[in-house]
């Protein structure tokens, strides 16, 4: 029986793509496909949700916006270009920089009753964000 695209184990692929076309293929998928943001992971606790960028660079956590808009977590900043030389002089580029715009959709309910932490340390942005606590159902009647 043939998996259904949702069913399939996309956990694998990288490693079937680099066994048919190569361990370059992905090193050259990247040099056409430049980031447009910065990584990010996202995880949950029982209480919390976390999200943690990286942020290199930043002289300081001003220099990122950050804001809950429905259920997406939308943060925006400029990563800077570090280096003494100029741009076109790197001989291999991996790293995003420059303007972003990122919106994150957060797969729980967030509390608007708590305050939302955020810190930048060694280069990572972490955010925590409180999960609202589930209620208990209310039963509806009908009015008769």
């Amino acid at each position: 029986m043939k998996k259904q695209p949702s069913q399939l184990d996309w956990s694998s692929v990288h490693k079937k793509v680099e066994d048919i076309l190569g361990d370059q293929f992905w090193k050259d998928i990247q040099k056409m496909m430049p980031a447009r943001y910065p990584n990010c992971d996202l995880y949950e606790t029982e209480t919390t949700g976390v999200v943690v960028v990286e942020l290199p660079g930043l002289q300081t956590a001003k220099d990122i916006t950050i804001k809950l808009q429905g259920d997406h977590l939308i943060i925006e900043g400029t990563a800077p270009y570090v280096y003494p030389v100029e741009a076109k002089e790197l001989k291999l580029k991996e790293r995003f920089r420059g303007p972003f715009s990122r919106s994150i959709r957060l797969p729980f309910q967030y509390s608007e009753d708590q305050s939302i932490s955020a810190r930048y340390k060694n280069g990572l942005l972490e955010i925590e964000i409180p999960k609202q606590h589930e209620t208990t159902p209310i039963s509806i009647t009908f009015d008769e």
